[in-house]
């Protein structure tokens, strides 16, 4: 009776041991079918994003309930998934479908590695935006429109002007403007650091005419206070401020004769895309009628052609009522260069 209650004991014992074993097993595999799911699916899209991801949902959503094929946003730095990008240019097949861009400088990565062959075709533009000059016309009648004019009014008007160099698009626009005040070409290599010591010493000049906010943001907070007259601010910030009313009617906007920025974005589909024809569907949903609709209504944008091209020559100031003037833009500067100014300035003049 003993032995026969040793028996089944131990029996059971091996029966539950055999039992979680097979758990185990079990449940590892479901993990692992669980995860290779959710990293490669043949039926979805996978498109890198750094910026306005709330837009790209929106329209993956819509395109997945039109052509039942979903879409993955991923949000993370340009500069990491562009690295990502070209770090699987000698794959046959990739991982990514698309990638959204801002600069020629990025297609021109993308394009020496491989990536894409032919950018007139591999780069679908999205939108664009432009920085300019931000007044209220019922307080500042005649705003400076060149150089020296500009020069002038911040000494005439200490502390009504303001940008930031660090932090916003608007105010980096401004402080390239005045690098090409001061060059008619500029370079990133390391000779030119003690060249750009001239413009160094114009802003430490200037800095007790001058407010330095904390982002471009602050600028148009100040701005709407009343504490500046005349801010650098991209046009989309500029219509989203005037719909909420944060601004009166009364501003205008202006490009100076020193010129200004734009930023153009769009979709970049590599050569080794895993699921090319359905991220050529995607790009053509997104550059359909009503989905411009909804990006200029989302991002306060304006649908752009290519990244080459001249919003001035788009923009009418008759078409609205914030619109003034208008001077030719200027060539955007390069990643590096875009860094190696900001980080300059930061050492020459923000903490000097």
């Amino acid at each position: 009776m003993f032995r026969d209650r040793i028996f089944l004991i131990r029996t059971g014992q091996v029966f539950i041991l055999i039992l979680c074993l097979l758990m185990g097993v079990f449940f590892i595999q479901i993990g692992k079918g669980s995860d290779d799911q959710s990293i490669i699916n043949p039926e979805e899209l996978i498109l890198y994003t750094g910026t306005e991801d709330h837009f790209y949902r929106n329209m993956a959503e819509a395109f997945e309930v039109l052509y039942q094929i979903p879409v993955r946003i991923i949000v993370c730095n340009e500069d990491v998934y562009i690295r990502k990008s070209i770090s699987e240019s000698e794959n046959q097949t990739g991982s990514i479908d698309g990638l959204i861009v801002n600069s020629s400088y990025q297609l021109q990565q993308l394009n020496q590695a491989g990536i894409i062959k032919d950018i007139s075709t591999a780069y679908i533009p999205l939108y664009s935006t432009v920085t300019g000059f931000l007044y209220d016309s019922s307080i500042l009648v005649n705003p400076p429109v060149s150089w020296d004019e500009f020069n002038l009014w911040i000494r005439e008007n200490p502390g009504k002007f303001g940008f930031t160099a660090v932090n916003g698009e608007g105010g980096f626009s401004f402080l390239y403007s005045v690098f090409h005040s001061f060059f008619k070409e500029i370079h990133s290599d390391i000779q030119n650091s003690v060249e750009w010591e001239s413009v160094w010493q114009w802003f430490r000049a200037t800095r007790e005419f001058i407010l330095l906010t904390s982002s471009d943001y602050d600028s148009l907070r100040l701005f709407s206070s009343g504490k500046l007259q005349l801010i650098p601010i991209q046009e989309h910030q500029i219509l989203d401020a005037l719909k909420t009313g944060q601004i009166p009617l009364s501003a205008k906007m202006y490009i100076p004769e020193f010129g200004s920025l734009s930023d153009h974005y769009g979709m970049v589909i590599p050569e080794n895309a895993p699921h090319r024809d359905a991220a050529l569907l995607f790009s053509q949903f997104l550059k359909s009628e009503k989905s411009v609709v909804t990006m200029e209504n989302m991002l306060s944008v304006r649908e752009s052609n290519g990244i080459h091209e001249f919003i001035e020559m788009q923009i009418q100031p008759a078409e609205s009522g914030y619109w003034d003037r208008i001077y030719p833009l200027l060539t955007p500067p390069d990643a590096i260069l875009y860094k190696r100014i900001i980080e300059t300035f930061k050492d020459k003049v923000l903490y000097y």
